[in-house]
Order: structure tokens, then sequence, then C-alpha cells
């Protein structure tokens, strides 16, 4: 979750004693973002890394959640230079890929296949 103040905050569940629960801030992975992030800017990599979108720079950067948000590093997508001016709406991650979807009138899914720095991780 991206605060408002440009934090990243990673919550857990927190449970009432009854059926029900809430998420409650669990701790602070980073603390100016750069950018307020919206829906789809966060996407988890083999259970320990998230990866954020910086939609403004086309860029993604990547964080170590088992390592108390450690910066492993920072990658940028095809976007603002390229002559479509590509912009991205959001990511997700999977078998060794982040896949994006371009944020236009009519957007494509593109497969990036992660930098080598995070798979030999």
């Amino acid at each position: 979750l991206c605060t408002t103040a440009r934090r990243v905050v990673q919550l857990v569940a927190k449970t009432d004693g009854g059926s029900g629960s809430e998420w409650v801030p669990k701790r602070v992975v980073k603390k100016d973002h750069g950018e307020v992030p919206g829906p789809g800017a966060f996407a988890l990599l083999g259970g320990r890394y998230l990866a954020t979108l910086h939609r403004s720079g086309s860029r993604l950067a990547v964080t170590d959640l088992l390592q108390g948000g450690r910066s492993i590093g920072s990658w940028s997508l095809p976007g603002r230079r390229d002559k479509k001016g590509r912009r991205w709406a959001s990511i997700c991650g999977g078998g060794n890929a982040i896949f994006a979807l371009e944020d236009n009138e009519s957007p494509s899914l593109w497969r990036f296949s992660l930098p080598s720095t995070l798979q030999e991780l």
C-alpha cells in the first residue's frame, strides 16, 4: 500500500477474535516513493521482492521485503523516450517475467523477462 505521503507500507491482517479481520500497518517499506502509485503499481515477485511501477518515468523499482525493504535495483521499461511515448497502467509478475499493461485507449499487454539480477536472487 502507498500512502498519500508517498510511503510504501506493508499491511497485515489483524483478527478481532471473531470471524472478521482488518488490515493494519506492519512497517514502512520505503519512506519516499516519489509519486503516489495507483492501482496495479505493485507486483510481488517470488514471495519476497516487491516491484513498484513508477508511471511518470516508466521505471520499475524492486525492494527486498525480507531485508527490511533494501533496494535491489531499478529498471527502465520502454516508455517516454521511445518513439510512441508509451506509458504503463499496471504490472504483475510470474514465471520469471513482468507483465505490463499500456495506459491508453487500446492497451496492449507486454511481457518482459526479469532482469538477470532478479533471476539470480
